[in-house]
């Protein structure tokens, strides 16, 4: 039975302790001072008016003694996201004529100011932009705007990637759906990828039109877009290199139609937060089956409201006694059930099949999930113990010393697989008469050991859904196209963690007169200012070498007999 508490006043006197008994309700307090402490968690009604009224509940973990804190934070709970804004008069601002061309030249119809940039767009058939350089570990966010009256007008709000390849382009009208499509360079553009808008069909500020947008570079050849901080397009891996991103505008009606980007800035971030609503999923046996105080339910708990995302279900597929032939035919007779994440946790009741046997069934799974869009997470399965050596009330399993070869194929497949792998003996530590805490019945483990498993697959499933965001870049091979007066053999470049690009190989001469510009580097690499270097000209010449902020090449006081240039050794900060 619930006791209810009616007060006259909407305010609670500060400083004080409450001890309610459990399922206490007070109502009428609306203002509960932050001095105040509870011994117990208790419900709060509080009345606005006759339509206006909400539950709450104060926290027994509020304005605890220092004696009585469990967490303090040290340097691993610090983070540090600087920002920095944009003048809207740096950008590049250019167009291209929308779904076939390539070159993209002065947009002479925006104007600009500090804060924003604005097209008086007609349906012209152009994709208008203004652009930024942009590298791995950055973000690049701006809202769009218009006049009241336009608002809810006939033209696209547009977010563009630009790379050493091509541009991906991603549209909405302003409503509760949009599309990406890729435009390669010489190529046809691709069909178009359709995105729901989470919650635009209810809610107005979820609507493109009115959210804030956010291009993300998770690193050189990834990115996503966040709409209102969640992500709408995931990890999307590019063709080239990233160099520039945007935000711009397409004219679907005629007539001139006022648009606005406003307010850029550029964030810097270490991983990428604010997912979806996330779905978790799991095919297991008894080790995982729906007990009370289940890992599962463990690691939904830890996963929810952390890195940006909830937890929005768990299905469970489990059955206690399954072996990995039973657990498949189980998902390909019931399906994902509208999971997003998928783990498999499976082998423990394997021992009556081979190796192989085992890793065919769960690798059918690990493909049924990712064709249904899961990401994927492997559990190697523990240890279990006999009873001779465990509890002597609990059960004695046959098999406690087989299925290493199991466990070692599993991780093999975790590899062939490239899915993310949690060794639950590794979590789980010595598993002996030495630590019986760790089962109850010396097979199934005790909720001291369910609470570590829970929170180790939680922190696997993280790991496989909020990705590192991060300046480096593999060597890679920069684009032939860039290469100017004759020369040949474009250079490789690669960038380190700390943000320094270094170049590699030759260059092979072309035109050799002084201040000859040879290559172009893509914005994404080049320096904060003007660098000189001295490098080697076949094998006994030197020359010197000047890449400029804007990412021309040239070459000074070069040989005119030299064939080549090396650009090994070069290294520079990045802008």
């Amino acid at each position: 039975m619930t006791s209810v508490y009616h007060f006259a006043q909407n305010l609670w006197p500060g400083d004080r302790v409450i001890d309610a008994d459990e399922g206490v309700l007070l109502r009428n307090v609306q203002f509960v001072d932050t001095a105040t402490r509870v011994r117990r968690p208790v419900r709060v009604e509080a009345a606005e008016s006759a339509d206006i009224r909400y539950q709450y509940v104060l926290q027994p973990g509020v304005n605890r003694s220092k004696e009585e804190r469990d967490y303090y934070m040290s340097q691993g709970d610090i983070v540090r996201t600087p920002s920095t804004p944009i003048d809207c008069t740096s950008l590049l601002v250019q167009s291209t004529p929308w779904a076939t061309g390539d070159a993209w030249t002065a947009d002479n119809t925006a104007a600009l100011t500090a804060n924003a940039v604005q097209w008086n767009i007609t349906a012209d058939n152009l994709l208008h932009g203004s652009f930024a350089p942009l590298r791995g570990g950055l973000e690049l966010t701006a809202a769009f705007g218009a006049s009241d009256a336009n608002r809810s007008a006939q033209f696209n709000r547009v977010a563009v990637i630009r790379t050493t390849a091509g541009y991906y382009a991603f549209q909405t009208d302003g409503e509760t759906t949009g599309q990406l499509t890729y435009k390669g360079l010489g190529a046809a553009i691709t069909p178009a990828t359709w995105y729901a808008v989470p919650d635009a069909d209810t809610h107005a500020i979820a609507k493109g039109r009115n959210a804030h947008w956010t291009i993300r570079a998770y690193d050189y050849r990834t990115f996503s877009l966040l709409l209102n901080g969640v992500e709408v397009i995931p990890p999307t891996t590019v063709q080239g290199i990233i160099e520039y991103a945007g935000y711009g505008v397409y004219g679907t009606q005629a007539g001139s139609i006022g648009s606005f980007v406003n307010y850029w800035s550029i964030t810097e971030r270490s991983i990428g937060t604010g997912k979806p609503d996330v779905v978790l999923g799991v095919s297991g046996d008894s080790l995982t089956a729906n007990l009370h105080g289940a890992w599962l339910n463990w690691a939904a708990e830890y996963l929810d409201a952390a890195f940006g995302m909830r937890v929005n279900g768990v299905i469970n597929r489990a059955i206690a006694g399954n072996g990995s032939a039973a657990q498949l035919a189980k998902l390909q007779s019931e399906g994902l059930g509208g999971a997003t994440h998928w783990t498999v946790f499976l082998g423990t009741n394997d021992a009556g099949v081979t190796p192989d046997q085992t890793v065919s069934n769960v690798s059918t799974i690990i493909n049924i999930a990712k064709a249904g869009g899961c990401k994927v997470l492997l559990v190697i399965p523990p240890l279990f113990i006999p009873r001779a050596l465990g509890l002597p009330t609990g059960q004695d399993p046959a098999n406690s010393e087989k299925l290493a070869a199991h466990r070692a194929a599993l991780l093999k497949l975790a590899g062939t697989q490239g899915v993310p792998v949690v060794d639950l003996n590794q979590v789980l530590g010595r598993q002996s008469s030495a630590h019986l805490d760790l089962w109850f019945d010396n097979i199934h483990h005790s909720s001291f050991a369910k609470r570590l498993i829970g929170l180790a697959i939680a922190r696997g499933i993280a790991g496989s859904l909020i990705l590192p965001m991060t300046r480096r870049m593999p060597e890679n091979a920069l684009p032939a196209d860039r290469l100017m007066n004759g020369w040949t053999v474009a250079p490789g470049a690669s960038v380190s963690v700390d943000g320094w690009c270094h170049l590699s190989g030759p260059l092979v001469a072309g035109t050799k007169t002084e201040g000859t510009q040879v290559y172009t580097l893509p914005a994404s690499l080049r320096p904060k200012t003007t660098k000189r270097f001295l490098v080697f000209a076949d094998a006994s010449k030197s020359t010197l070498l000047q890449i400029q902020a804007n990412g021309a090449m040239t070459v000074h006081q070069l040989d005119p007999t030299a064939t080549y240039i090396s650009l090994d050794g070069i290294s520079y900060e990045l802008a």
